[in-house]
């Protein structure tokens, strides 16, 4: 029986792999489809659907086709949530907050129309119906707000970049530095 070394770098790029499988991380798409550990239930996030190379969506002022990209102000983030909660049927305190670098906000002049999309933690409050319902792409809002209306707010889903593509304005997704297209066989 002979012993086989392997090279430190190997090695690390072996267990990155195996982390990368034992986790549902899909390297081609940037899509992470996590199982639930013991002691967290897995959700499907906007932001983790990016493909590696796009902008943080804190980037401000960036426009593309009329439309600007804003950087959402605390305000601004509370009215979301407060959408959010409202059209999943949920108490606020079932929310922890939204997810690092999932918030995207924009306006489109020619509209008159604010986009925004963002992605939630629950809270350790929350039931485990809740934490369930989370789950792919449940954690992701859409939201729609014309002029000084209130936001309309619509659920994520899975593929995130097929249900982007569907509600967003192509314009919108381009401000933000987001795919305006998607593969073929993925929507």
């Amino acid at each position: 029986m002979h012993a086989v070394r392997v090279a430190p770098v190997v090695a690390a790029v072996l267990g990155l792999l195996v982390i990368g499988a034992a986790t549902g991380c899909d390297a081609i798409s940037g899509h992470h489809s996590a199982a639930p550990v013991a002691s967290q239930l897995s959700t499907s996030a906007a932001v983790v659907s990016r493909p590696a190379g796009h902008a943080s969506p804190a980037i401000k002022g960036k426009s593309s086709g009329g439309v600007q990209n804003l950087m959402a102000t605390a305000a601004v983030r509370s009215a979301l949530l407060q959408a959010y909660v409202a059209m999943k049927h949920i108490p606020a305190s079932d929310v922890a907050g939204s997810k690092p670098d999932s918030v995207y906000y924009g306006y489109d002049k020619a509209t008159k129309t604010y986009w925004a999309m963002a992605s939630y933690e629950t809270s350790s409050k929350a039931s485990q119906a809740v934490q369930v319902n989370f789950q792919d792409g449940g954690d992701t809002g859409l939201f729609k707000r014309v002029g000084a209306g209130t936001w309309q707010a619509s659920l994520g889903g899975m593929p995130g970049i097929c249900v982007e593509l569907r509600f967003f304005p192509k314009a919108v997704l381009a401000a933000w530095s987001l795919p305006t297209t998607h593969p073929a066989s993925m929507c």
